[in-house]
């Protein structure tokens, strides 16, 4: 209603769901699971340790923005700042000519440096970014088309940053369609579980350990 264009997130290739495709989707599901502990140990560790260095909130968010400003002269661009949506749509299409294979890497350390300068735009969308990335480059090396590891990264770095995967579920429905819902359902659960107790937000209480033993009632962990 107010002329705001939605990102059109189309996938772009799905791979029948096989045996040999569900194992290497499994598989990648495993490494998005670290690749979410290493974006929730950052954006945890790095804020805290410039409130460390730097107590007083205006000085660090100067000198943190120095740091920010840096980082951008030296990756060439703006594309780690913000939303970084045109560069999701690129890995959904399968088009990886423009992105590095370390973007993921980068994209954790400009949103980590961006929270301690607290300019707190919000860690979702970096991590749909981070899980696009990842994934459109690791799909490949496991045998699955880039877009659907895109896709599957997305999903799987959402539900194990916020600890919910019924939300990525839908999510994925809702960008991706319901033709790879296999992939989503099998790889959600397995990141979901292996990201452990970690989270974004250290006020979420984990209620129940996710490997079994019953009732552990803990904060997330950063």
């Amino acid at each position: 209603m107010m002329g705001v264009a939605g990102h059109d997130w189309t996938l772009a290739q799905v791979a029948p769901f096989t045996l040999k495709n569900a194992c290497a989707a499994a598989v990648l599901a495993a490494l998005c699971a670290f690749v979410s502990i290493l974006l929730v140990w950052a954006l945890g560790k790095i804020p805290a340790l410039a409130r460390r260095v730097m107590p007083r909130p205006y000085i660090r968010a100067a000198v943190m923005a120095l740091i920010l400003i840096g980082l951008t002269l030296l990756s060439g661009g703006q594309q780690y700042n913000g939303a970084g949506s045109e560069w999701i749509t690129l890995c959904l299409e399968g088009d990886l000519s423009v992105i590095p294979p370390y973007a993921f890497l980068v994209k954790i350390l400009f949103t980590a440096v961006s929270v301690a300068a607290c300019f707190k735009g919000g860690e979702i969308v970096p991590s749909l970014f981070v899980g696009a990335t990842f994934g459109a480059y690791a799909g490949p090396l496991l045998g699955l088309p880039a877009p659907l590891g895109a896709a599957i990264g997305m999903g799987c770095l959402f539900g194990s940053v916020t600890n919910c995967p019924l939300a990525s579920l839908f999510i994925c429905f809702e960008m991706f369609g319901f033709e790879g819902w296999p992939y989503y359902m099998l790889c959600g659960a397995i990141a979901y579980t292996l990201s452990g107790n970690f989270g974004l937000y250290h006020s979420q209480t984990i209620r129940f350990s996710k490997f079994g033993g019953g009732r552990v009632d803990e904060k997330a962990h950063h």
